[in-house]
């Protein structure tokens, strides 16, 4: 059985991105890297072949729209034709055992400490998955760098909907730049969920932010 340790987790938008926060980190202590894809994967479920052309022969359309079909899979709320032909195909595959799921990821993604890399825009995909992450009651701070090439008197509008998704869920937010997230992760007194930084601070924040 594989036993997962506690660690920081830092999410990336890109595989390269990954491999290249990787390279560049000189620390080797506890920190796993994932893309919001594989987090995705591992969360709810990944797939194969053989999901694949069980789709390509249940609905009698090519490789291509098969895989359009599987992709989009992951998050389907309300109801609409298209939407239920997507469950349909969704509890078929599941009953079938034809989807890929990690037990074991659940309970260890809920004892890890998330560090999430992005340049300020996620799709609205990645913001579905970053509400997952979080629970009514948990800390997230937002660390927002002030440079001459921001706004004057306002925030950028991915800072406001990512502050306004924390309100909506009930956490409690706390917004640094990240010249004072040392000093503010002392006052807090309790170590954060998750922290959200921009591309430009994440080196900085990365080697503030506790273990």
């Amino acid at each position: 059985m594989v036993k997962y340790m506690e660690e920081t987790l830092i999410l990336t938008t890109s595989t390269n991105k990954k491999e290249l926060l990787k390279k560049d980190s000189k620390s080797l202590s506890r920190k796993k890297y994932m893309t919001f894809q594989e987090l995705k994967e591992k969360l709810f479920f990944s797939y194969d072949e053989r999901a694949l052309y069980e789709v390509v022969k249940k609905e009698s359309v090519s490789l291509g729209i098969a895989k359009i079909y599987l992709d989009n899979l992951y998050f389907l709320d309300g109801s609409s034709p298209k939407i239920n032909k997507l469950k349909d195909i969704y509890n078929y595959l599941n009953s079938s055992h034809l989807l890929i799921k990690n037990a074991l990821f659940s309970s260890f993604f809920k004892r890890q400490k998330v560090l999430v890399y992005s340049n300020g825009i996620l799709s609205n995909e990645e913001k579905k998955l970053l509400e997952g992450l979080i629970e009514p009651g948990d800390m997230v701070v937002l660390v927002t760098p002030i440079d001459k090439a921001a706004p004057k008197g306002r925030l950028i509008l991915p800072q406001q909907q990512t502050i306004r998704a924390l309100l909506d869920n009930g956490c409690i937010s706390i917004v640094v730049r990240e010249t004072e997230l040392e000093e503010a992760l002392k006052t807090l007194g309790k170590k954060p969920k998750l922290v959200i930084t921009d591309s430009q601070a994440f080196k900085k924040v990365s080697n503030i932010v506790p273990e």
